[in-house]
């Protein structure tokens, strides 16, 4: 089965987040401060960090409303390698790089709970915030705000994108797209850096999923750690190269999306008949209910080149995640 990606933008307007947190008054003169401030406290960026292992334990609700458990773990070996464990139920990732060689090695299992994809969004950071504010950086507007009785430093667009900085320890508080929130909170140090021990990822006052995290020093990590179990990273390494019969299957027409005023991801399986129309939908999980018939309709809309890597037209059942993005 074939995972597709469609990341589909959309400038829409919504309410600001409130949340209840703490914090003193920071001094700053603009975004792009805040945000190196903010980047070089954190793990992973930095020759000066330290090898280390940061775990996070996971909880959300899937698709059919049970609560789940999954583990999210990120090794560093200072500034040589990393490598990412993602283990939840019916799915496994695993990500190793080599930052030296430029090599890099990826495995999955199953497909990847929306819930997660939605988290690796604002592990560490908030990118969608960002990303909005690096592609238009005049519409952050830095200034002080009192949220709930505390004083933050906030880039703010005034139209439901912003974020907003610890002032005590000049980092991440919390950051809104529209309706989604994310707050980051209980940072811990390691060595001269810290990561957030805890995130939390909201769709109005909806708790999408929660990240529950510790971090420690590693002083040396075991013989062939970084190394995939092949041996190879695949990298394009004759022997690696893959092996989806769907590969060369692309997307070649879709219908612009529907504008609402919402944000929220959603993953979908479509079944596509041999002259690359959809044929069916189904919705595994959204992370907004309104977001569903949209991304439904859009699904409806794909019409994909169906040539297999024997070059001829053949039907497939695909799962893709709908980024439904706000951009100005």
């Amino acid at each position: 089965m074939k995972r597709v990606i469609l990341c589909c933008s959309l400038f829409c307007l919504a309410p600001l987040f409130s949340g209840v947190l703490s914090a003193q008054v920071m001094q700053t003169t603009n975004y792009t401060t805040l945000l190196s401030h903010a980047r070089a406290l954190t793990a992973g960026a930095t020759a000066s960090d330290i090898s280390h292992h940061l775990h996070y334990d996971v909880k959300y609700r899937d698709g059919q409303g049970h609560e789940v458990t999954a583990t999210y773990d990120i090794y560093r070996d200072r500034l040589r390698y990393t490598r990412v464990d993602i283990a939840a139920p019916s799915y496994s990732y695993r990500h190793i790089k080599d930052l030296l060689n430029k090599r890099e090695w990826k495995h999955s299992v199953g497909e990847m709970p929306l819930k997660v994809y939605d988290l690796r969004d604002v592990l560490i950071e908030p990118k969608p915030e960002i990303y909005v504010f690096t592609q238009f950086p005049l519409a952050a507007s830095v200034h002080q705000q009192m949220i709930d009785g505390s004083p933050f430093s906030c880039a703010d667009d005034n139209s439901g994108i912003r974020i907003c900085f610890d002032p005590l320890i000049r980092s991440f508080a919390f950051a809104q797209v529209l309706n989604q929130t994310v707050t980051y909170d209980d940072w811990q140090r390691i060595g001269t850096h810290a990561v957030p021990g805890r995130i939390r990822l909201y769709d109005d006052k909806k708790l999408l999923v929660e990240a529950t995290g510790k971090v420690e020093p590693v002083k040396q990590f075991p013989p062939l750690f970084f190394v995939p179990n092949n041996g190879v990273p695949d990298n394009g390494v004759p022997g690696n190269e893959p092996r989806d019969d769907d590969a060369s299957r692309r997307l070649v027409h879709f219908k612009p999306l529907e504008k609402e005023m919402i944000y929220g991801n959603v993953q979908m399986q479509i079944s596509v008949d041999d002259k690359g129309k959809v044929t069916r939908t189904k919705i595994l999980d959204a992370d907004n209910k309104t977001v569903k018939p949209i991304a439904s309709k859009f699904a409806h809309s794909l019409r994909f080149d169906t040539k297999s890597a024997n070059n001829r037209p053949a039907s497939f059942t695909s799962v893709f995640y709908l980024h439904y993005f706000p951009e100005e």
